[in-house]
């Protein structure tokens, strides 16, 4: 069959065009949603569940929990609150809390809240929540986990030559995932009784979080919307913004991709979609994926 030179040179085209659409998907971009919210503000912690719903905890004379339903514009204090230092949102109306207080919940979306736990959580402490049920929480190598919404709890088994946890994630109540600093994450399919390791190829893995007195909680956050596609987003050292980290076979390799935001603590929907960056004194930022 003959070609014309027109027809290849429009095959060609066609070609580069498609090529460079995967290329664009595959790299990730990033839409500014909230440039700046809730400025100077003492927030701890933020989330957004998607680009309507989301909560903030504060410290101090703004220690209280907020939420808000219509994306950012209005936020209400709930009736009862404490500082967050970590939070993960279930659905709408589940949201647990690492706070001053322990470890909370909320079924009703932000409005009130109760603690599960006084002594689990607490300072600096960081958690993830598969459903209202199944959850690990603590900080550095001391994390605790419960299948019953709290009634109980037992050690988590870490990995072995886990120096410090920077993230966590339950995808399932027994698929998880969880970051070390040393840039390492592990994946487990039994609900922590074995974990796999998977190199996030950082030439630099110093995660912030561990050697700054103003950073409570690591700046990282890892979430997987199924078996092979995950997002990891940090702050490293020697970088003004945030990167995120792309994969779709599971972890078994990695795609950078930089955020248009400043370094903070980073907080991923669970359709991994939204995005959301709190710091000390500086509001939060909600950022989409295209």
């Amino acid at each position: 069959m003959k070609y014309g030179r027109l027809t290849i040179f429009s095959a060609v085209l066609m070609a580069v065009l498609v090529v460079g659409a995967v290329s664009a998907v595959a790299q990730g971009q990033w839409e500014v949603l909230i440039p700046k919210s809730i400025d100077g503000v003492k927030v701890r912690m933020a989330a957004f569940h998607n680009d309507k719903f989301g909560v903030w905890g504060g410290a101090g004379d703004d220690g209280a929990q907020h939420y808000t339903n219509d994306g950012g514009k209005t936020w209400t204090m709930a009736k009862t609150g404490g500082c967050m230092f970590s939070v993960d949102i279930v659905d709408l109306n589940t949201i647990w809390q690492s706070c001053l207080s322990g470890t909370s919940l909320t079924v009703d979306g932000g409005k009130n809240w109760k603690v599960i736990a006084k002594d689990v959580g607490g300072l600096a402490s960081i958690l993830a929540f598969a459903d209202a049920r199944t959850g690990w929480v603590g900080k550095g190598v001391a994390f605790k986990k419960t299948t019953d919404g709290g009634a109980t709890w037992t050690d988590l088994a870490l990995p072995k030559g886990v120096t410090a946890v920077a993230a966590i994630s339950l995808r399932t109540p027994t698929n998880g995932y969880l970051l070390d600093k040393s840039g390492t994450l592990y994946v487990t399919e039994d609900g922590g009784k074995t974990w796999q390791s998977r190199s996030l190829g950082l030439n630099n893995p110093a995660i912030l979080g561990f050697n700054n007195d103003w950073v409570e909680t690591p700046q990282a956050a890892i979430r997987f919307t199924d078996a092979s596609n995950g997002l990891v987003v940090l702050g490293l050292e020697g970088k003004s913004n945030l990167i995120a980290l792309r994969t779709a076979d599971g972890g078994k390799t990695w795609k950078e991709e930089s955020v248009p935001a400043k370094l903070g603590k980073p907080f991923v929907s669970r359709d991994g979609r939204f995005l959301t960056v709190s710091k000390w004194q500086d509001g939060l930022t909600l950022l989409k994926a295209k």
